[in-house]
């Protein structure tokens, strides 16, 4: 979801970050992750570290300014969950090193069921936490293997960042990115050298798939795309049909 409005920066060419703002802390009395050891209702996350199972040395560290700002408040939607670990199952592991030295440890199964060491036994269930793993890493061993096409990556992406003049915005629903991926590799547009001028930028857009990164940005007229194992390519557009990635967002 949406965490609110942020200010441009960089001039025009190449993709460019807006700021987003930081969300607002959930309720003083919320059942979730404030009632943790190592966590309140004002913490901030620093870093984020995700590996499969045992596997630390072929995990993922970002410190991405928006998969921070998005994956400390759904670790604060806890819902507990009846539920008991499958024998055979690689689990995702996180570790949140959140602002003041403080860090908290979870393991993630599949259907967003988590368990924290503080709390032994018990299992809950948070919304799409594991688009954050599903994003930053390649699929574990014994999992389907990632799509072979650039298209069906992106399409398969599990985290959108989405940023324009008007704010930031990460997607973590599966149907919606791939609406949007869709969206780009359908409209009608011509391939094309890149402008000798360029307008502001009207939004970008970074896909995460399976430990690539795809970045889309568009301009007035035109959109530049390129990212893991995709060659950087510009397009000319019609404003109005580019409109449409937005839209599928909506």
């Amino acid at each position: 979801g949406s965490w609110g409005g942020g200010q441009g920066h960089g001039g025009a060419g190449g993709f460019q970050e807006y700021t987003p703002l930081p969300p607002p802390p959930p309720p003083e009395d919320h059942h979730g992750l404030p009632r943790l050891p190592n966590f309140n209702p004002h913490m901030t996350l620093e870093n984020i570290a995700v590996w499969w199972g045992d596997d630390v040395g072929g995990g993922k560290k970002s410190a991405d300014t928006f998969l921070r700002a998005a994956a400390l408040p759904l670790c604060r939607l806890l819902e507990e969950a009846d539920f008991t670990p499958p024998r055979d199952e690689t689990p995702m592991r996180f570790t949140l090193d959140c602002n003041g030295g403080e860090t908290q440890e979870l393991t993630v199964y599949a259907g967003d069921i988590a368990s924290f060491p503080e709390l032994p036994g018990q299992y809950f269930r948070i919304p799409h936490i594991s688009a954050i793993g599903r994003g930053l890493l390649e699929p574990a061993a014994g999992e389907p293997p990632a799509p072979e096409t650039t298209r069906g990556r992106v399409e398969a992406s599990a985290i959108l960042a989405y940023f324009s003049a008007g704010g930031s915005y990460v997607e973590l629903e599966r149907h919606k990115i791939g609406a949007v991926a869709s969206a780009f590799f359908d409209m009608e547009k011509t391939e094309a050298p890149k402008p000798d001028e360029l307008s502001a930028q009207r939004e970008a857009l970074v896909f995460f798939s399976q430990g690539n990164k795809y970045y889309v940005t568009r301009y007035d007229g035109c959109i530049e795309f390129y990212g893991d194992g995709a060659p950087r390519v510009w397009y000319e557009v019609n404003d109005a049909e580019a409109e449409h990635m937005a839209q599928a967002l909506r």
